[in-house]
């Protein structure tokens, strides 16, 4: 583990780069908006039923005219499933990617 970097993020802080804050409310929805177009490119594919009932069920939107992902709470209420497998591969292929600037 010598000469590891150690990132901390916290993904309900507003973006901080300029040029993202124009899209994304937040580190999550940037993150999120990342993973998806990976999905969409064929870079990744999960094989991971409990991911997969969160990846079918978080709502995305608009607000302010900013991408958003659902809230985790309400998430959790209306899914009746936490949704930490999809936040933890959020940051982790965000970041892999070299995406989510706002982190760094």
């Amino acid at each position: 583990m010598k000469n590891t970097k150690v990132v901390p993020v916290n993904v309900s802080e507003k973006v901080k780069s300029s040029k993202a804050r124009k899209n994304y409310y937040n580190v999550r929805a940037e993150a999120g908006y990342i993973v998806r177009q990976m999905f969409e490119e064929g870079q990744i594919d999960i094989d991971d039923e409990d991911l997969g009932v969160q990846l079918a069920n978080i709502y995305y939107d608009l607000k302010d005219g900013r991408w958003i992902l659902e809230d985790k709470e309400k998430f959790k209420v209306r899914a009746r499933v936490r949704p930490d497998e999809l936040d933890s591969l959020l940051i982790a292929k965000a970041i892999v990617r070299g995406g989510v600037p706002s982190i760094y």
